[in-house]
């Protein structure tokens, strides 16, 4: 079967502020933004002074040096509590946005090709993208090279490795562990102990590592950058890409809080500090007497556009939709069905709960970057 294409266009803007599109098969399926490469990104790694405990039950602050501060969490700790002063190293587990700090883990996870080693989180988590079988087979394999409290993460490309090739991985990621480990006990102060991904790296990571990219970007490629095996970068130097592409124009549609639907219906996607709400709509659809069918068909369209929506908009955190009100109780797990089925391709986990108490559509989405309301 033919993979999809897949591009990325990258596109370095005034002031530093770097703009990306991930596109599969002409269609943009994310976006990216960073106001600067010197904040911290997903996945980089500090050594972080401990500051005042908000609350132990919730977590700490932490000083990552250049006047920047995160929040580290009372569950991603490892070991004993910290305390006030002390030093840690920590990981961006979630970048800053909407007013909220960067989020960091002591839960450290280091990214290989097929596998993601996990130094201190001591469980072994197979892609489902394998069947029954052969993932128990691995997972029995490779919990006989760990040591405790190692842990791994095996990808779906591994399946289609040799038991060689993924010891030699393992190995390879061990080693950086231990040069990491030396690196941030030498340092004196906090501050970011390495970038194991770059901006592109980090996305294509994100986007389980397509075996061929194609990458668009006016910013010079670094020497020092690993370019993973079947990327092809084209370097354009223009000043603005997106314009170059064709897309500005949804670059910008998702600053919008409504999205049209087919034949005149509509959803509008709010944004608030606890959630984020969307409200399906009729608009100038006409329903006439047959509601419930009319209604289901809306929902069905609205439901694949909120899959979208969720990914192109990076949308994370509690999500509640409103839905059309539909009688029968086949249609609405239809719904249902329809909604995991599109947000199963989402890289990102999401999990739907289903209709609440309040005819609402429950669902979470994990956020790991920022979303598009918080670009300014």
């Amino acid at each position: 079967m033919r993979g999809k294409d897949v591009s990325v266009v990258m596109d370095q803007g005034p002031g530093g502020r770097i703009r990306a599109a991930y596109i599969e098969d002409g269609v943009v399926r994310s976006f990216y933004f960073v106001h600067s490469l010197a904040e911290p990104l997903l996945d980089d790694l500090f050594v972080g002074r401990v500051k005042e405990a908000r609350r132990r039950a919730l977590g700490w602050f932490v000083d990552l040096g250049e006047k920047v501060s995160g929040f580290l969490p009372s569950d991603k700790i490892t070991g004993e509590a910290p305390s006030p002063g002390t030093y840690r190293l920590v990981q961006v587990d979630k970048e800053a946005g909407r007013e909220k700090p960067v989020q960091l883990t002591e839960k450290i996870q280091l990214s290989g090709d097929h596998l993601v080693y996990l130094p201190n989180s001591n469980y072994v988590a197979i892609s489902h993208q394998l069947d029954h079988e052969e993932r128990e087979c691995l997972r029995k394999e490779i919990a006989g090279w760990l040591r405790t409290p190692e842990g791994i993460i095996v990808r779906s490309k591994a399946g289609r490795k040799s038991a060689a090739v993924l010891i030699r991985e393992l190995n390879q990621l061990r080693s950086e562990w231990r040069s990491l480990l030396k690196r941030s006990a030498a340092m004196k102060a906090p501050g970011r102990v390495c970038r194991r991904l770059s901006l592109l790296s980090s996305i294509l990571n994100e986007n389980h590592r397509p075996e061929s990219c194609t990458v668009f970007s006016n910013i010079p490629v670094d020497n020092d950058e690993k370019i993973s095996a079947g990327v092809d970068m084209i370097y354009e130097p223009a000043d603005n890409l997106f314009a170059v592409h064709d897309l500005e124009k949804i670059w910008k549609s998702v600053e919008q809080p409504g999205v049209p639907l087919p034949k005149g219906a509509s959803i509008a996607i709010e944004h608030t500090a606890a959630l984020t709400a969307i409200d399906v709509n009729t608009g100038s659809r006409v329903v006439g007497d047959h509601w419930e069918e009319q209604a289901l068909s809306i929902n069905l369209d609205a439901a694949r556009e909120i899959g979208r929506q969720l990914r192109l908009r990076g949308i994370g955190g509690m999500v509640a939709v409103d839905f059309l009100r539909l009688h029968k109780h086949e249609n609405r797990d239809r719904v249902i069905d329809e909604l995991e089925r599109v947000t199963a391709q989402d890289p990102a986990t999401v999990k739907i709960f289903g209709y609440s108490e309040m005819g609402l559509v429950e669902l979470t989405r994990k956020r790991t970057r920022r979303e598009a309301a918080d670009r300014n």
